[in-house]
């Protein structure tokens, strides 16, 4: 009885703290186009633009972790939704542009538990190739 119970503790504990389930937000995008930037045959037409999304979460999250719960508002995917808005504002359709130096921001609330606001923003230049 007292060995199932410690194994019964020690998977509980596994369980809680590597996360049953777990939203990391990834960008499963990709792409074969190919540009070569080494020569002069583009200009920066725009420098840090921005793409934001955020999500407010209620649930708990293990310090330093993800949140863990329900979506109160926002959307899931953090990074489909910031790199779209991004896209949007760095006006990339229909000109031969591409966003180079992107970078991802990713912010949480401090608190531990209850309600948490997580905010995504990806920042990238825009150039433009002649």
């Amino acid at each position: 009885m007292n060995v199932a119970f410690r194994v019964l503790v020690c998977v509980f504990a596994v369980a809680v703290l590597a996360g049953c389930a777990n939203s990391v937000p990834r960008n499963a995008q990709g792409t074969i186009a190919q540009a070569t930037l080494a020569q002069g045959n583009f200009t920066v037409v725009q420098s840090g633009v921005k793409g934001t999304s955020e999500m407010s979460v209620l649930g708990f999250r293990m310090i330093g972790g993800e949140p863990f719960g329900i979506v109160l508002s926002g959307d899931k995917d953090l990074t489909t939704t910031a790199m779209d808005q991004l896209r949007r504002n760095a006006g990339l359709q229909g000109k031969p542009r591409a966003l180079v130096n992107v970078t991802e921001e990713l912010q949480y609330d401090p608190w531990v538990f209850i309600y948490h606001r997580v905010t995504k923003t990806i920042t990238a230049d825009v150039v433009e190739f002649r």
